[in-house]
């Protein structure tokens, strides 16, 4: 088994644990992990969207990158909760205006950056994972690699040739070509999650599912 266990580190509000060498990936699954395993209320809060139903595209991790409307499809206009961002080079505990656009994109490249992986040349879109993998000849077809934590898996879900989904790899198995991952603006048609849009972590996936394009596997940042 390839894999971390869910831990916590800065961008999720986290306490150091003991001192260890640590790969990227395993930097970048435990950014993901804690994004759902974290017990400080507001990081909590990102778990779902904004609004009255939780399905009107306002999420944290746009917001983040100052990007999205600020009111979201509902016509609500979406709020405000505290995060860690780095001001003139100094990181610190500040309120985060969120944003409201898809977002799955956002929040793979908001655990890559906060696991220190080079995130320049990414995007709002899915797609724009696998351009990066072209670019850093790090992109893994489908059926041709065992995934890796950290790694970002595309999604075509709608089977069209176009990439329309990104998640996390947080832990794999080899020999059941099987992988989890946390994924952003997830909801019930694709990750039954009755409370609405949001994050979710998903087991077992098939690794070799016709709905898998390929894997990205990030650089680190210089």
């Amino acid at each position: 088994m390839t894999g971390v266990s869910a831990g916590l580190l800065v961008g999720s509000l986290a306490m150091a644990g003991p001192a260890r060498a640590s790969s990227l990936g395993d930097s970048i699954a435990r950014q993901a992990n804690g994004q759902l395993d974290s017990q400080n209320k507001e990081v909590q809060k990102r778990r779902l969207e904004g609004g009255k139903k939780h399905n009107n595209n306002c999420n944290f991790y746009s917001g983040f990158w100052n990007k999205g409307a600020r009111k979201g499809l509902d016509g609500a206009k979406c709020g405000t909760t505290m995060g860690y961002r780095y001001e003139r080079g100094v990181k610190k505990w500040t309120p985060i205006a969120w944003g409201s656009r898809a977002w799955c994109a956002d929040f793979a490249k908001f655990t890559w950056y906060w696991g220190k992986a080079d995130v320049a040349g990414i995007n709002s879109l899915a797609s724009s994972f696998k351009g990066y993998g072209d670019r850093h000849h790090t992109w893994h077809p489908r059926g041709s690699y065992t995934p890796k934590p950290g790694d970002a898996v595309t999604h075509d879900r709608d089977h069209d040739g176009t990439i329309d989904h990104v998640g996390v790899v947080v832990n794999s198995n080899k020999s059941k070509r099987t992988y989890s991952s946390v994924e952003g603006n997830v909801g019930v048609k694709y990750g039954n999650n009755k409370k609405g849009e949001g994050l979710l972590r998903k087991t077992g996936q098939s690794a070799v599912n016709a709905d898998v394009v390929g894997f990205t596997t990030p650089v680190s940042k210089k």
